[in-house]
């Protein structure tokens, strides 16, 4: 961690843990006692991978939101969470006005990116992760999945798409 990085932690298992989250902070020894809290936690089985990627997403993006006269602006989460959660259908992206308005305010995100450790076996959650994924490019949103106990060959889907992010 250089100095300066900002970290958010948002754990997942069969929905986003918002018990256990942590907004954006520099502070290391914050984000250690968080990272400790994740580690003793009981997870209570399934991967809602969806929900954390949205969450976290949700995060970086409000904290790329200008300030004007003092006030940062905000995203209206709801009309965020339906356009994620639009299926692509037969490898195609449908339009996300609202994202795409976003990416004009907000800007390319050159220096955020998402770490994700996970089994892979996730059930969609909020949003399909894969579609996630295409909304963190146009960000310019660089992901990484830890795999742990999982072939990746078994997600070629999921590997195609982090590629497709940087």
């Amino acid at each position: 961690m250089r100095k300066g990085d900002a970290w958010c932690i948002v754990p997942f298992d069969d929905m986003a843990r918002f018990d256990l989250s942590l907004q954006l902070t520099s502070d290391k020894k914050t984000i250690l006692e968080a990272l400790d809290a994740v580690a003793q936690a009981n997870p209570s089985g399934g991967t809602a991978m969806g929900d954390g990627m949205f969450y976290a997403l949700a995060v970086l993006l409000e904290d790329s939101m200008p300030v004007r006269d003092g006030v940062r602006g905000e995203i209206d989460l709801e009309r965020l969470r339906k356009e994620v959660a639009k299926p692509i259908v037969e490898g195609r992206v449908p339009d996300m006005p609202y994202v795409q308005g976003l990416v004009r305010l907000v800007g390319v995100q050159k220096h955020a990116f998402v770490v994700i450790e996970t089994d892979a076996d996730y059930n969609p959650g909020i949003a399909d992760p894969l579609m996630l994924l295409e909304v963190f490019a146009r960000f310019g949103i660089h992901v990484y999945i830890l795999g742990i106990g999982f072939d990746y060959g078994t997600y070629p889907d999921i590997v195609q798409a982090v590629r497709r992010t940087g």
